[in-house]
Parts: structure tokens; sequence; C-alpha cells
């Protein structure tokens, strides 16, 4: 019999050790009212998509050439760099992550 009671337990015993876990893909549409999901690299092309390729197409272009105005006006008022951009719609809203290697965009809300 063990006198040591740490060394009893089953979760400091090796054989009951469960591997490390991988990090799994984050996959957000189907939860909490999310419609899809666009993430663009460094030049503008999608590359990952939950929406049709035009529609994705289409959706790209225009966030970009909104990320460039926004950025734009942001360095005229001397507020530094954008992060974040939050536009709300009367059914749901677009989140915008602009990075420097890639932009992230989705869509939530209703569809109508």
């Amino acid at each position: 019999m063990n006198s040591d009671p740490v060394d009893s337990k089953p979760e400091n015993n090796k054989e009951n050790r469960q591997p490390p876990r991988r990090k799994k893909r984050l996959d957000f549409t189907p939860n909490r009212g999310i419609r899809g999901e666009i993430v663009l690299d460094e030049a503008g092309l999608p590359i990952r998509t939950d929406f049709s390729s035009d529609m994705t197409a289409w959706v790209a272009t225009r966030i970009i050439s909104l990320i460039e105005k926004i950025r734009t006006f942001v360095e005229c008022l001397d507020e530094g760099s954008v992060h974040f951009i939050k536009l709300e719609t009367s059914y749901g809203e677009i989140l915008v992550v602009p990075e420097i290697s890639r932009t992230f965009i989705m869509v939530q809300g209703s569809c109508g």
C-alpha cells in the first residue's frame, strides 16, 4: 500500500493522462447567428469564405476599398491606426478586422 496520497490519485497516474489537445480551427458559422465569414490575404484575395464566389468577390472589393478610405480618414485625424471596424445594419452587423497580412470579415445577424 502506498502511503503517499498524491501518487494514488488517478490524475497523477501516467496511464490515465490524456494526450495534449490540438488547437481546433475556429468555425463560427453555426453559432450565434453568424451568417458567414471571409478571410482575405494581403492582396485582398479570398483565402477562406462561406459565401458564393460572386458574393465573396463583391464583398472583398468593397471592403478593401472601405478599409483604405477609413485608414486615410484616421491618419488625417492623427488618431493612430485602424484595428477593428463594426458596421451595424438593419439586418445585423458586419465586423472587419484589417491586419497587415490578413483581413477577417464576419457577417452576423438575421437573414432578413
